[in-house]
This record gives C-alpha cells, sequence and structure tokens, in this order.
C-alpha cells in the first residue's frame, strides 16, 4: 500500500493505492478540515469492506454554534451532557476550549469567553495554560485582581511562562500606586 498526503492554505489532499489489491482512493478537498484524517481512516475501511465510523466532532465547533444560536449557558449545559452520554462522539480536550475562548474574546464576547475559558480551567486543572488563559478572559473583562490570581496560578505550575510572567509584572505595577 502505498499512499501520500499534502496541502496548503485551503486545501487537503490524500492518495492511497493499494496495488496489490487494486484498490485506490483519492481525497481532494477545498476546506483544510480538521476531520481529514477520520475521513481518511472511515473511507480506507470501505474501501477494504470494513466497517466504517465517521470522525467525532470538535466540541469547539458544536459548542460555538450552540452559543451563537442558543447562549453560552446552554452550551456548557450540553458540553456536559455530551460529555457524560456521548463521549466517544466528540474530541474532549483542553485544546477544544482555548481556542473558543480566545475567539469570543475577539469577537468581543468577553463574558461568554469568561464562561467558556472558566470551564476549561474547571476540566482540566492540571493544565498552566487553561488558567492563563482564563486570566486574559478575566483581564478582557475588567476584573484584573481575578486575572492576577490565574497568572499567579499559571505561573506556580510552570515557571517557563515568559508572557505569564509579563502580565503579573504589569498588573503588580499598576496596582502598586494604588497601595501607597
Amino acid at each position: 500500500m502505498v499512499s501520500h498526503s499534502g496541502g496548503w492554505a485551503g486545501f487537503i489532499t490524500y492518495f492511497l493505492r493499494g496495488i496489490e489489491e487494486d484498490k485506490c482512493l483519492v481525497l481532494l478537498s477545498n476546506n483544510s478540515t480538521e476531520y481529514m484524517r477520520g475521513l481518511v481512516k472511515g473511507m480506507t475501511a470501505l474501501l477494504y469492506d470494513r466497517p466504517a465510523t465517521l470522525p467525532p466532532l470538535f466540541i469547539r465547533e458544536v459548542m460555538g454554534k450552540e452559543i451563537a444560536t442558543e447562549g453560552v449557558e446552554p452550551a456548557i449545559a450540553n458540553y456536559r451532557k455530551y460529555k457524560a452520554e456521548r463521549p466517544k462522539e466528540f474530541v474532549f480536550a483542553e485544546d477544544q476550549l482555548n481556542p473558543l475562548g480566545y475567539f469570543l474574546i475577539e469577537a468581543d464576547r468577553v463574558d461568554d469567553a469568561v464562561a467558556v475559558l472558566r470551564l476549561n480551567a474547571e476540566e482540566y486543572p492540571g493544565s498552566s495554560n487553561v488558567y492563563d488563559s482564563y486570566g486574559d478572559a478575566l483581564l478582557a473583562s475588567g476584573d484584573s485582581a481575578q486575572a492576577l490570581l490565574n497568572f499567579r496560578m499559571a505561573l506556580a505550575m510552570d515557571t517557563t511562562l515568559l508572557a505569564t510572567h509579563k502580565k503579573i509584572d504589569a498588573l503588580e505595577a499598576v496596582a502598586a500606586p494604588m497601595k501607597e
């Protein structure tokens, strides 16, 4: 079996040739989808007469749509429901909620970002990154005291976070004159 994949911004290709089996699979996509690996796996299974399954959905995409249509609280409730009842149908990982939180900050939906990144901190309490990101959302919301606490938690977990250290220094520099 010979295969090759490639792509560039906006497209992905995948070629598979089962030479001895006289089978061929060519996938061309004009969408740089993260689902391609799962699609390749499923289509290869079908090509070789094996059962195929759809790739799991990225929870950030599902939640993003739900936040836009239903609001952040129903989306978080559904996240918990999906994780409890249908965990194999979705990709649940720290790196799913973090980008969604930053997208919401950029979209000026800061309160929604705070809620999503709080959820990420609750779900992955062993990660310094979730506290740093939650701190960014809190800072964007104007809650510099809670942002500082979260930045300090992140730095306590990982002292190599130079950008977090700079955020702490900046917040402490602003707070110092207020104490005098």
